[in-house]
């Protein structure tokens, strides 16, 4: 995770990079196998964030997708809301119009809780980060904003 104001390096291993707006959920209960009906006694804090993957490296790795674990590569602010708090999210990218992006309701939040708990026990701390939109490209020197809480940059690395 980056701080909300943290410009972004573009890291030296990515020839392509992807962002997608992201509603964050963070888990404060213990929970594994949770029925739906009762998903929402798990989370209470929400947040908002930007979710950065590099799709394609410059290196070959034979191991693992090495462009797909990038350092501080999920900007949000360090403050969670309490989730009636938050009911939409504007997003700005450079200076073009801004986009709202509705809030997933509540059933379908209960639902992916409920689908993830089946596959792995859910730990206090814990966040499921739910995207909202299609991954973008992403550019040199782009501006982000999630208005009002994000404000960063997309810069080249000390070196390209």
């Amino acid at each position: 995770m980056a701080k909300p104001a943290d410009d972004y390096y573009w890291p030296l291993t990515c020839a392509k990079l992807k962002y997608s707006l992201c509603y964050i959920i963070r888990i404060d209960r213990l929970g594994r196998a949770i029925k739906p009906v009762y998903a929402s006694r798990y989370y209470k804090d929400v947040n908002a964030g930007i979710n950065i993957n590099g799709l394609k490296t410059l290196v070959d790795f034979k191991f693992w997708p090495a462009g797909t674990m990038l350092d501080y590569s999920l900007p949000m602010p360090r403050k969670f809301f309490l989730k009636e708090e938050l009911t939409h999210l504007d997003l700005q990218i450079d200076e073009r119009k801004i986009v709202t992006y509705q809030i997933p309701s509540e059933e379908e939040i209960c639902y992916k809780i409920s689908l993830l708990s089946h596959f792995m026990y859910l730990k206090m701390g814990d966040m499921i980060i739910l995207e909202l939109h299609r991954p973008q490209s992403v550019k040199h020197g782009m501006h982000i904003q999630v208005i009002p809480h994000l404000d960063f940059y997309i810069k080249k690395h000390i070196g390209q």
